[in-house]
């Protein structure tokens, strides 16, 4: 049973590589036909297509971020709201130069 299973994967995965074959070919043979212009001039519409695509897709995406900025995913409590002792409390640090003196300070020596 296992081995018919194995087996039809096998199967499935050659004609798939098979029937891909067969489309590269075509595409060479397809190819071999035009003109230079003419690949020259596809080569180009394919670029504008894809700008166009890569427009739209920035379109798109910016469009979803600002809807995913407008609602607001944390609803908790404001941690900072009655905490205005905390915030107004004095820097010790800010005017406190002997810590980086450098007579013995605590990060240089």
């Amino acid at each position: 049973m296992l081995s018919d299973l194995i087996s039809g994967l096998r199967k499935k995965r050659e004609r798939f590589k098979e029937v891909e074959e067969d489309n590269k070919i075509s595409r060479v043979i397809e190819e071999k036909k035009k003109s230079s212009n003419e690949r020259e001039l596809e080569r180009f519409l394919e670029e504008a297509r894809q700008k166009r695509i890569t427009q739209q897709l920035k379109q798109f995406r910016t469009r979803r971020d600002l809807e995913n900025r407008k609602t607001t995913v944390f609803n908790g409590k404001n941690m900072f709201k009655g905490q205005k002792t905390m915030l107004q409390q004095k820097n010790i640090f800010k005017d406190n130069r002997q810590l980086f003196s450098t007579q013995g300070g605590m990060f240089f020596k």
